[in-house]
């Protein structure tokens, strides 16, 4: 399962550090904004580019005994009073990208 959410990574509102025409301020879902002087500081966000991307891949491997019993299992050598422990066995893999999927980075690498 791939999962993934847009991150504001450096906080809202704060100025991206990096070198433009323009200064730029980390928005929401890392959607980067300026303030236009005749715009009244409303926001206009530049589309182009997005920063942060926290991604997570979920691996489900399904139920397995507990190792010691295991062997036992597989050599028929256990009695029907053992009882045999189940556990489900599963990874998560979690990382944080400078940008999402298919978008262009600020500092202008494509994902």
């Amino acid at each position: 399962h791939h999962l993934g959410m847009d991150l504001p990574v450096g906080g809202i509102g704060n100025i991206l550090p990096v070198d433009q025409e323009e200064t730029l301020y980390v928005g929401p879902a890392g959607t980067p904004f300026k303030l236009a002087p005749d715009s009244h500081d409303q926001p206009i966000f530049v589309k182009e580019i997005q920063q942060g991307h926290l991604y997570m891949l979920w691996e489900e491997f399904g139920s397995r005994m507990s190792g010691e019993l295991e062997e036992e299992v597989q050599e028929q050598c256990v009695s029907p009073t053992k009882s045999i422990s189940r556990r489900q066995v599963g990874v998560i893999l979690m990382g944080i990208e400078a940008s999402a999927p298919q978008r262009t980075s600020i500092f202008g690498d494509r994902h």
